[in-house]
């Protein structure tokens, strides 16, 4: 199972992503997302964060 985490501060505007408590890798899809204000992709975030996920479940063969 993959623990994906959205960290948001309301009053400096800023947010983190980390899945499996780690920073994304470089040029993952969420990467340019985190320096958009959270209001702008929120909407987004479950299928960004289930395409990050099950990306990463195929690559571990789990699904297989």
């Amino acid at each position: 199972m993959i623990k994906a985490e959205l960290i948001h501060n309301p009053y400096l505007l800023s947010t983190e992503v980390r899945f499996n408590e780690q920073a994304p890798k470089i040029n993952c899809q969420i990467e340019k997302y985190e320096k958009m204000p959270l209001k702008d992709w929120v909407d987004k975030a479950p299928g960004i964060f289930y395409d990050r996920c099950f990306i990463a479940l195929e690559k571990s063969n789990i699904l297989s």
